[in-house]
């Protein structure tokens, strides 16, 4: 890991993150002005640990990373991450000093880190800021209740939403995902056939758009809404 001065050629990255919503340059630049660091790390470097982390935030500023975690002697993949997605933010307040997986970085990426410390003089500076980290914290808990209610209903199609939901966490519309039919198949347990079926019903209701093995996210908030209806 290394530090990095370059925060300005990143404000575009910066204003698409759900932190920043709302704010224009000017602004962002008043809310980070003597905050935050940034870090480059090569691929393969661990950025944070159970046993190695940072009382803050991070931003992906580029390359791309993933949340792992062990289980049964194999790595699960919980979630992958791009610009300008962030990660930390429901543990950075907690009392508890730990952090329960491990983000390594895939390619070479650049993390803005911002402390809780920082966090506090951002959110009394300027409440928008603060409103946004609670919306988006209150979208993860909404998102995690789904997530077990899906267990009990066995619904493919809620699994897809479920997981396409996840992928975009932080993230504002439209973008484009890895949406491999072979991946997705493998990471929700589910037939091939069962992902195409999904994928075209989540197309016809205009949610996402199909090119190849590239999903376009259209509507983020309408995935974490869907329900398999009722018979």
């Amino acid at each position: 890991m290394k530090i990095d001065p370059m925060l300005p050629k990143y404000q575009e990255i910066l204003l698409q993150c759900f932190l920043f919503s709302g704010f224009d340059k000017e602004g962002l630049c008043r809310l980070l002005s003597g905050r935050g660091e940034v870090a480059v790390f090569a691929a393969g470097e661990t950025i944070f640990s159970p046993g190695s982390f940072r009382q803050a935030v991070g931003i992906f500023l580029q390359g791309q990373a993933q949340a792992e975690k062990k289980a049964d002697g194999r790595t699960v993949v919980l979630n992958r991450f791009r610009p300008p997605m962030m990660f930390g933010a429901a543990a950075v307040f907690r009392s508890a000093k730990e952090y329960v997986t491990c983000v390594v970085a895939k390619t070479r990426c650049r993390v803005l880190f911002l402390s809780d410390q920082e966090l506090d003089a951002i959110f009394q500076e300027d409440f928008l800021a603060a409103r946004n980290y609670i919306s988006f914290l209150s979208e993860r808990i909404a998102f995690l209740n789904r997530k077990i209610d899906s267990f009990t209903k066995n619904s493919a199609e809620e699994k897809m939403a479920l997981y396409l939901h996840d992928r975009c966490a932080g993230r504002k519309g439209p973008f484009w995902i890895d949406g491999s039919p072979t991946r997705l198949s493998r990471e929700l347990s589910v037939s091939r056939a069962t992902v195409y079926r999904a994928l075209d019903r989540f197309c016809q209701l205009g949610y996402i758009r199909r090119e190849g093995s590239r999903l376009q996210i259209l509507d983020v908030e309408s995935l974490l809404d869907w329900r398999e209806p009722e018979e």
